[in-house]
């Protein structure tokens, strides 16, 4: 579940990437607990949108890779529910890395 449906992999160790592939039938899916280097969080995916929280443990010099898809056309993304244009779209996905802390990666 964490590496299919959710796409959670880190190819340094230093940076976690979460690219979900939820099922059409779910509007979202949550893990509690999840570790990456000796930190716990909570991730919740949804179809247009990766919510990271409840970060415990120490996170210097940690980031994160958001993927969230896109489809063609106007969209807005939201980084904590301000409007961000630091982002790349590629493969019919907007790609947003951030420091590891709490974050919303939305797209509208």
């Amino acid at each position: 579940v964490p590496y299919g449906f959710f796409g959670i992999e880190s190819e340094d160790g230093k940076c976690l990437t979460v690219s979900p592939s939820l099922p059409s039938d779910l509007d979202y899916w949550k893990i509690e607990n999840a570790a990456f280097n000796r930190v716990k969080y909570d991730v919740t995916v949804y179809e247009n949108a990766v919510r990271i929280d409840s970060v415990r443990g120490e996170t210097d010099g940690l980031t994160m890779k958001v993927s969230v898809p896109v489809e063609k056309g106007n969209f807005t993304v939201l980084l904590n529910g301000k409007a961000t244009k630091d982002y790349v779209e590629e493969d019919g996905r907007i790609i947003v890395t951030i420091p590891f802390a709490s974050a919303i990666v939305q797209v509208q």
